[in-house]
């Protein structure tokens, strides 16, 4: 349920490596890897004909495909057992579009408007020279492209989900009239239940704006201030000396824990068996800040789970019932609520999957139910509703509408890109603000094109990341003198790609090994060696490979865990391990025993 920040062309999993042997020898690695290399020979993709291989040794594959002027074309780079990257090319060697934002076992998708006909190619390769595996690249029938922005939607919709397979609905807005409505594969693959802009979905991080609009029009009301300290209204929450007002908690500045990271190190499976009150006695444990709260930024779910009990307690109501009736009902969302029972059965709910290859896996766990952070079910339809609330504010008012889109301020006066469960961003030069949200297998964003009055509902289930950056390329089908940057291809490694390895001798593993215990998490982890690797060992889930990286520090890898840095005492043994979350958040564990 982490936020999820805008997915460029370019995207931070890159990862920088040594130019295959067949690829020119001058430049970066960048471009060596995005130029088009006529010097390679490329196979010839035939429509229907799906072609298998490996990709071995980071080796640069080619694909050509010809096609007339004014054709829509999708192919597919379906990644087995291998991380992927794909490049597209016009007939005349210029970079059209990359495609990576997927890892092991999904597909990647690249989608082309022939503006001119001729022969168009791919290039495909790993993105690690040292993982080889196994992929399949194919070619949908290409068509007469759509005449109209709502023929090329459908056309997009279809290049990009299978009719047996997840997909997504979706809807594009021009002010509050509806301009196209979409949906694309199955709510339901076991029982082959179609998606409709009906289907409920579960919203993820999409929710934290329906909570901070809550706390909007309960300050607007002067029930609350959002300079109070949070401690006025919650039983509970520790005296860590320092005041957290309920506008740290909107703006993500309050330096509280962030739950679903400080979860997985407990070893609780996120999707599944989590409540508000559970969050709730995790807050009431912890001992210690990770920063004084206003000085820096940092996305906490834990926030609006606590921002969510402050409604609560000032209305004498359960939140999900007062926003069913005070935000909800009066705009006409009759299908929207916040779950609270994550055992509940929501009937017309698409359930969520992720790929394994030609194969899929459902998400065993498809719901949460901490509401405030997450745990919000709507629909396109009433998600419509909710866009045209946010233009005309029929519920809450001008006020509330000018409180929210304001940014968080740092105490040093720096701005942040947050408002109220919003990012404002933009895309392609243009403002925009949207809304993010991941949880199990879904992707949801909502996107408004601020000075076009353009928005776009994006929701699907297929656990594919690329939702985020389709959701753009639907919208800028119904935008008007949209200025298209060329694509620059950077210089030399992107500034936070994975660190090298130093090239120094590993110690003896066998001296980290023990039982770590830490108190505000109320967990403990065991370190291991095993295979002559180091590993680590959550309490009720998975063991965790661990890569030396230099003296006492190793890499893990995992989204919730970053890196390992073993604590020595003062005759220089090891007495504990930070596990950092991140650059920001770490968790200290004390040794308790060898």
């Amino acid at each position: 349920m982490k936020n999820i920040l805008l997915l460029l062309v370019w995207t931070a999993a890159f990862l920088v490596h040594e130019a295959p042997a067949e690829t020119p020898a001058s430049g970066s690695t960048w471009e060596r890897l995005l130029r088009s290399d006529t010097r390679i020979a490329a196979t010839s993709l035939q429509v229907g004909k799906r072609i298998e291989a490996r990709a071995t040794g980071g080796t640069v594959a080619r694909y050509s495909f010809s096609v007339p002027a004014g054709q829509f074309a999708a192919i597919h780079l379906r990644q087995f057992d291998v991380d992927m990257i794909a490049a597209l090319f016009d007939p005349e060697g210029r970079l059209l579009r990359v495609a990576d934002f997927n890892e092991s076992g999904a597909t990647e998708h690249l989608t082309l408007w022939s503006g001119r006909g001729g022969t168009y190619t791919v290039q495909v390769r790993s993105t690690n020279p040292g993982a080889d595996g196994a992929y399949a690249i194919w070619m949908s029938p290409p068509e007469a492209a759509g005449r109209s922005a709502q023929a090329r939607a459908a056309q997009l919709m279809r290049g990009w989900y299978g009719p047996t397979r997840p997909g997504a609905a979706v809807a594009v807005m021009r002010g509050d009239q509806v301009v196209y409505r979409g949906a694309r594969g199955l709510a339901s693959v076991e029982f082959n239940v179609p998606i409709t802009t009906a289907t409920a979905f579960d919203l993820a991080s999409v929710s934290k704006q329906f909570t901070a609009y809550a706390i909007a029009m309960l300050a607007e009301s002067g029930r609350l201030s959002l300079d109070d300290d949070i401690r006025t209204h919650l039983e509970g929450i520790p005296d860590f000396g320092r005041k957290i007002t309920i506008r740290n908690l909107i703006d993500h500045t309050s330096g509280l824990r962030d739950w679903d990271t400080s979860f997985g190190l407990m070893g609780y499976r996120l999707e599944e068996g989590l409540t508000a009150e559970r969050v709730m006695s995790f807050v009431s444990h912890q001992n210690d800040l990770s920063f004084e709260p206003g000085t820096r930024f940092y996305y906490s779910n834990t926030g609006y789970v606590l921002l969510a009990k402050i409604v609560e307690r000032i209305t004498g109501k359960p939140f999900a019932g007062w926003m069913r009736d005070n935000v909800f009902l009066p705009i006409g969302m009759n299908a929207t609520f916040f779950n609270e029972d994550f055992h509940a059965v929501i009937k017309g709910k698409a359930l969520s999957y992720r790929g394994n290859g030609d194969a899929l896996k459902l998400y065993a766990g498809n719901s949460t139910a901490v509401v405030g952070s997450s745990s919000l079910h709507s629909s396109v339809e009433d998600l419509v509703k909710w866009v045209g609330n946010l233009r005309n504010g029929h519920v809450g008012g001008a006020r509330v509408l000018s409180m929210i889109g304001r940014k968080a301020t740092l105490a040093d006066g720096q701005s942040v890109d947050y408002a109220f469960g919003a990012e404002p961003t933009t895309y392609k030069n243009l403002r925009v603000i949207q809304y993010q949200g991941l949880a199990a297998g879904y992707r949801i964003t909502i996107k408004r094109f601020v000075d076009q009055d353009v928005s776009v509902i994006y929701l699907a289930n297929d656990g594919d990341d690329a939702a985020y950056d389709h959701a753009f390329e639907l919208g800028e089908l119904f935008l008007k003198d949209v200025i298209t940057p060329p694509i620059e291809i950077p210089a030399d490694t992107p500034p936070d790609a994975a660190p090298a390895v130093a090239a120094t001798v590993a110690p003896s593993l066998a001296e980290y090994e023990g039982v770590y215990y830490a108190r505000p998490l109320n967990t403990a982890i065991e370190i291991r060696v095993r295979n002559a690797k180091l590993e680590l060992r959550l309490a009720r889930t998975q063991t965790i490979s661990l890569l030396y990286q230099t003296k006492d520090q190793f890499v893990a890898g995992e989204w919730f865990l970053r890196r390992l840095e073993f604590v020595r005492g003062a005759r220089g043994d090891v007495e504990a391990v930070r596990l950092f979350e991140d650059d920001q958040q770490a968790s200290h564990f004390v040794r308790i025993r060898n």
